[in-house]
Formats: structure tokens, C-alpha cells, sequence
């Protein structure tokens, strides 16, 4: 994987309400000469390789990482937990510059 950029990382309740760790890595920018602006999303909770999201820009890739990953978690997670207990929606937290992101 290339380096790391922003790491989003929360505890999660399935939708079994079995609270999980989550965690996933999107990488720094980089450039496919075929493809164009991509970033790598490595979230070993849906596969153990990392996926490729393009975008036209780095910026709009790193947005595509996070909309790909909730449309993927949607049926398996029903909200992340912040440290106090309280409940942050998918899409509130499922953000480049969400409560749960850290830039590297």
C-alpha cells in the first residue's frame, strides 16, 4: 500500500449489536497513467487487499473512498460510537473530515 494519508478508526455496532473496532487507511495520492488520480482503501473489515478508488483529483478520490466504504457497511453496521458512548451516524461519520479521521 502507499502511505498512509487518513486513518478513520471508531467502534462500531453491527447491526447484530455486536460493538466491533473498525478501522480503515486511505493512502496518499497517486497517478495511473490508463486511469488518472487514485487513492488505496485498505479496510481488512470488507477484504485483505486494498481497493483502488479513482477520482478525478486526489481530493475527490479520498471523498469516493468514504462514500465506497459506507455503501458497503450500510447492511452490516448501524452507527459508530464515540468515546463518550454516544452514537455518530453512518454518514456523519463517514467523512474525509469526519469526528473519526486522523491525517498522517
Amino acid at each position: 500500500m502507499l502511505s498512509t494519508e487518513i486513518v478513520f478508526e471508531a467502534e462500531a455496532r453491527q447491526t447484530n449489536s455486536q460493538v466491533i473496532s473498525f478501522r480503515f487507511e486511505v493512502s496518499s495520492t497517486d497517478f495511473d497513467e490508463g486511469r488518472g488520480h487514485y487513492r488505496e482503501l485498505d479496510c481488512p473489515f470488507l477484504r485483505e487487499r486494498p481497493f483502488r478508488i479513482f477520482g478525478v483529483d486526489g481530493k475527490q478520490a479520498a471523498e469516493l473512498c468514504f462514500s465506497f466504504t459506507a455503501g458497503l457497511v450500510e447492511d452490516r453496521i448501524e452507527v459508530f460510537l464515540d468515546s463518550d458512548g454516544r452514537e455518530i451516524s453512518l454518514s456523519e461519520a463517514l467523512r474525509p473530515d469526519g469526528p473519526f479521521c486522523t491525517r498522517i
